[in-house]
This record gives C-alpha cells, structure tokens and sequence, in this order.
C-alpha cells in the first residue's frame, strides 16, 4: 500500500499542530485497517511504536530488545548501508505506519533515508532540512503521507552518511504506529479513554 504521490518529510518546525494531529489520526486507523486487512477481526489495537519492532516485529517477547535506534552496522562514507533492519517484517494481522524520524544525536551525520516497503521504494528522504532547524523543536521531521507497511510485507531502511560510522554511532528515532490483536504486545486499560495505547474498535477512538 503506497501513496500515489511522492512522501515528503517536513521539520516540526513548520508543521500547524493541527496538521500533525490529522496526520496521528490517519495513520492510527492505517494501522489498524491494515491489521484486519480481509479479516473480521474486531479485537485490535493501534499502540505507539518502539524500536524494537524494527529489530524482531514478530517476536514481543524475544530477546532482541532495542532501547533506541541506531546504525547497527559499520557505514562507508557517501555508500549506502542497505536494509539495516532485515527482521523488521510485520506478521499476520499487524499493521506497521511510519509518520516520523527524530535524530538523537548532537552531531548527526546521517544525510539520507531510503525507505522500502518489500519491494517497492516508497521514499527518499533527505534529511539536511530538517537538521538545520533550530529551538526546541530541532531535529525531527514528519511524514506526508505516513509510510505504511501491510502484514508480511518488509520495510527496508537504507542510510546514506557523509563520513565512516562505526557501529551505533548515529541514534535516531522513527516513529508511529503498530496496529494488531489485542494482547499481542499490549492489552486494553478499561476506561481509559485519553490513553493514547488504549485505541481499538476500527479505529472508532483516535488521539487527539
């Protein structure tokens, strides 16, 4: 499932509130509609991403935790470092949707995302507008529109970088969502309803 036109990334900086806030709501109920896919599973939810679901989507309880993203291989400068994330594969009934990058690092050196959904490339993202932003809001870049990637279907990530990284050098963030059945990761807080975890139901309760 791709957008016909090009994503584009757009520093916060730049970005309305309520603009940032329309495009959560999409991508909330992407995730979970991609997770019911032709199913009539009614027991879903869209939880917020963590960076392990790059590392092992398919396994929640595994042992390959990540607490942060980061080049977890060696990079050659102005040479792509191809698909870093390899065991990033949402399983049956989950529903993976990408709205945004933050890099981490005060010296970031990380100058180009390409990004795949199997094999299809969905995005080539530049990255020097969105370090050159300054304040509060520094560093980080929205999606438009969020990147979404179907059941079974490999998101790729390649990185282009101007200098030699050594291994976990570069820390960022990508963040969204993860639509999937109920309990697979996360269950439902009962009465909760400003619980930004607590979203199910086609996608009927969105944040705000």
């Amino acid at each position: 499932m791709a957008s016909s036109a090009p994503v584009l990334i757009f520093p916060r900086a730049s970005l309305e509130q309520s603009a940032i806030t329309a495009q959560r709501q999409r991508a909330n109920k992407a995730a979970l509609a991609l997770a019911r896919g032709s199913s009539t599973i009614n027991n879903l939810i869209a939880r917020l991403l963590r960076p392990t679901d790059f590392n092992n989507t398919q396994t929640p309880t595994g042992a390959n935790i990540l607490s942060r993203l980061s080049n977890p291989v060696v990079t050659v400068a102005n040479t792509y470092a191809t698909d870093i994330y390899p065991n990033c594969t949402p399983g049956q009934n989950q529903g993976l949707v990408l709205t945004h990058f933050t890099v981490f690092s005060a010296t970031p050196f990380i100058d180009e995302m390409t990004i795949y959904v199997g094999a299809l490339k969905v995005a080539v993202v530049p990255l020097e507008e969105i370090y050159a932003q300054g304040g509060a809001q520094a560093k980080v870049g929205y999606f438009f529109d969020p990147i979404m990637v179907p059941p079974t279907n490999h998101l790729r990530i390649d990185l282009l970088t101007s200098v030699p990284l050594v291994v976990g050098q570069e820390q960022f963030g990508l963040g969204g969502y993860m639509g999937e059945i109920v309990g697979y990761t996360v269950n439902l807080q009962d009465n909760n309803e400003d619980d930004l975890v607590a979203q199910y139901d086609a996608g009927n309760r969105v944040p705000s």
